[in-house]
């Protein structure tokens, strides 16, 4: 089975990120400050937005292994890939958090019609990466949760269900190396789609968490702050934003502490005032977690101190030495957008 590594979902990947020193600029933390920043990277969307897809190389990028069924009418084409596919959960997300600049109105209108052609059009076929009878003209199991956590959809959760085999959906070996943490942060978003629709929470799939939570602290214990460790505390911080039990015979009190407490381990190894911008997409995601501890120690509020610190002046977020120049730049840019745009002032 050929890997599939992709940056996601909220989401959801990794983006490494190397600024030059001198082209980083101080910026402090105001409503003013958070306002021209979220307006600027909206026309910095705007402006690679064609009308029909962003024109960012990473985005417009097919796997081999891609056979993504492609929903008729205009809204869609071109660029129905999977990384497009990202792109517009993270617009559909920002019209969740309310006040989309102007600008970036047509990219947010596509988006949304966009993913409510889907759950009609992925139903009953199946997974291409599941364990359990996968197949080639399957559709990625994260992508099928987040859109159907999106668009709440009880059908995609009961094929989601159904696909579980044992503890896991998706093979041990399916990633490796530092991309071992995408397995349980693909898992994770399907538990939220289970916990998201009430009932019976998660129900069966309670083995999976047990698992998933295992993962953890295991991570915990070997590499504090490591990379792993904080994907795995991101979401399952994620799944107790969605649901205060879930289902689990864990405290969730005891385990949200837990998750906030190796967040914070994280944070507190790399000092204030010397983060690196190889880090820059945790630092995006640290800020959008729902984890009410986060706010009352100060940290939702760094990390988007660090956002500002490395947005452009042209409201863009770059990564340096890609090839072709551009590429991932519209990507960060939607993520660092959908951070800035979440931040409530406690």
């Amino acid at each position: 089975m050929e890997r599939r590594v992709r940056l996601g979902a909220m989401v959801m990947g990794i983006l490494c990120v190397a600024v030059i020193r001198g082209q980083l600029r101080a910026a402090a933390l105001s409503d003013s400050a958070l306002v021209e920043a979220r307006n600027k990277a909206a026309s910095c969307l705007a402006r690679d937005f064609d009308g029909g897809a962003f024109r960012d190389p990473y985005l417009t990028y097919v796997y081999p292994d891609e056979r993504l069924p492609t929903p008729a009418g205009p809204a869609v084409e071109p660029g129905f890939t999977y990384r497009a596919i990202d792109a517009n959960i993270m617009l559909v997300l920002l019209k969740r958090e309310g006040s989309i600049p102007p600008s970036l109105q047509p990219a947010v209108d596509r988006a949304g019609q966009v993913l409510g052609k889907l759950p009609r059009l992925w139903n009953g076929r199946g997974f291409s990466n599941v364990r359990r009878s996968p197949r080639t003209d399957g559709i990625a199991l994260d992508t099928f949760c987040i859109v159907g956590w999106l668009e709440s959809d009880r059908s995609m959760a009961q094929a989601a269900a159904q696909a579980r085999d044992g503890d896991a959906w998706l093979p041990e070996e399916l990633y490796d190396g530092e991309q071992r943490f995408r397995r349980d942060a693909d898992e994770c978003w399907c538990l939220r789609l289970l916990a998201s629709l009430g009932n019976d929470g998660i129900g069966s799939a309670r083995r999976v968490l047990d698992r998933v939570i295992s993962d953890f602290r295991s991570s915990r214990r070997e590499d504090p702050s490591g990379r792993q460790t904080f994907y795995a505390a991101y979401h399952l911080g994620l799944l107790l934003a969605e649901s205060e039990d879930p289902g689990n015979a864990v405290d969730p009190a005891a385990l949200r502490a837990e998750v906030e407490e190796a967040l914070e381990t994280w944070a507190a190894a790399r000092p204030a005032g010397r983060e690196q911008a190889s880090d820059i997409l945790e630092w995006a995601n640290l800020a959008t977690a729902k984890l009410p501890g986060l706010d009352r120690t100060g940290l939702r509020r760094r990390s988007l101190e660090v956002i500002l610190r490395y947005q452009s002046a042209d409201g863009c977020w770059r990564v340096p030495g890609a090839e072709p120049p551009q590429a991932g730049s519209s990507f960060l840019t939607l993520r660092a957008l959908l951070a800035l745009s979440s931040y409530r002032e406690p």
